[in-house]
């Protein structure tokens, strides 16, 4: 796996994350949500994406009231 470091402190509430897998368009939600923004996170991607690579992208997005 690839890890990725991320300052949660620089978004203005709290995160939810998830990575997107561009082979099947279907997004994994990184566990223990919301985060907290505050600190810096590691997320390490979470292993083969179905074509033998470990191709993602990681979706951070701020938190909204429902």
């Amino acid at each position: 796996p690839r890890s990725l470091a991320v300052d949660l402190g620089r978004f203005s509430g709290p995160v939810s994350a998830r990575w997107y897998n561009p082979i099947d368009g279907r997004f994994t939600s990184v566990a223990g949500l919301p985060l907290a923004n505050v600190g810096t996170r590691e997320f390490s991607t979470p292993g083969d994406n179905g074509a033998g690579e470990n191709d993602w992208a990681m979706v951070l997005e701020v938190e909204r009231d429902r």
